[in-house]
């Protein structure tokens, strides 16, 4: 019983909030409280940085694509594990790789 007196109480909250939203939120969907701050500057499409690089490149190429500088290098090194594993790219030598 005590579960359901919390559930009704969330719906309720709930509802509540997106009456509120109403008021606070913009009409249209691009408005400043949809979008990300801080930090958070949404996903990055790792596809468009792979076209965005020369034919040789190396990790210091990979930060220099626009959106890519605050990325932490643990993110851009599993960014071309991905791509070697998807068989984009290949490795030459110690950090320089290849565009298959």
């Amino acid at each position: 019983m005590e579960i359901r007196g919390h559930e009704a109480e969330l719906n309720r909250l709930r509802q509540q909030e997106t009456k509120l939203g109403r008021f606070t939120r913009p009409a249209g969907p691009s408005g400043p409280a949809l979008q990300p701050r801080g930090r958070a500057r949404g996903r990055i499409n790792w596809s468009n940085v792979l076209v965005r690089l020369p034919k040789e490149f190396s990790a210091s190429n990979v930060r220099a694509v626009p959106g890519i500088k605050r990325k932490r290098p643990s993110e851009i090194f599993a960014a071309i594990t991905r791509w070697i594993e998807a068989g984009s790219v290949r490795r030459k030598a110690r950090g320089e790789y290849e565009k298959v």
